[in-house]
């Protein structure tokens, strides 16, 4: 699933597309190729500032049980 692509526009779907960023399974399936790591720094990047749009405040710790 490739977020970039994702077209989030409320603040669930920001919610939703940032625990799945941020599960293990997803960034490990990421991180094995170069085009990935790629991928995933756009998403992040994109991912942040839709936080910062909608001034959602993010807890640090990991969500605990993610679907992907």
């Amino acid at each position: 699933m490739a977020l970039n692509r994702l077209n989030v526009k409320t603040k669930k779907q920001v919610l939703l597309a940032n625990a799945i960023i941020r599960s293990p399974k997803f960034r490990a399936s990421r991180m094995k190729t170069k085009e990935g790591r790629r991928l995933l720094n756009q998403e992040t990047s994109l991912l942040s500032r839709k936080v910062k749009q909608f001034n959602i405040k993010l807890s640090k710790q990991l969500p605990k049980k993610v679907k992907v």
